[in-house]
Parts: structure tokens; sequence; C-alpha cells
């Protein structure tokens, strides 16, 4: 449970925290493309998945901010 509340507006907070997710995930990605990763397949396929979750947060941030 979240304790700590900086925005007055439980919306602003629940934004806050879908920003903070997709950068994690986001973060995860660049794992794959690295060395560790040498399937060329594999790396194609996590690019487009990283450019559907980057489409998806600004999706949802600007729809929120013209709401």
């Amino acid at each position: 449970m979240i304790e700590a509340k900086p925005h007055k507006d439980p919306k602003q907070g629940k934004i806050e925290l879908f920003n903070e997710f997709t950068v994690s995930i986001s973060l995860y990605f660049l794992f794959i493309f690295t060395d560790f990763c040498r399937d060329s397949t594999t790396r194609y396929q996590a690019g487009w998945a990283k450019v559907f979750l980057i489409l998806t947060n600004l999706i949802i941030n600007v729809s929120v901010m013209m709401v």
C-alpha cells in the first residue's frame, strides 16, 4: 500500500505510478539489446514491444492531459 501522497489529486498519483512502471519495464528491455541476447529475431520483437510500450505511455499521458 502506498503511504506517501505527494500529489493532491489521486489521479495524478496513479499517472505517476504508471509512468514509473513503464520506465522500469522499459529499462529491462535494455538487457535484450546487448550481447546478452544473440537472437536477432528476439531483439527485433523486443524493439517493437518497447515502441508499443512507449506509445501506450504517450497516449495515456496525452489523453489525461486533454481531459
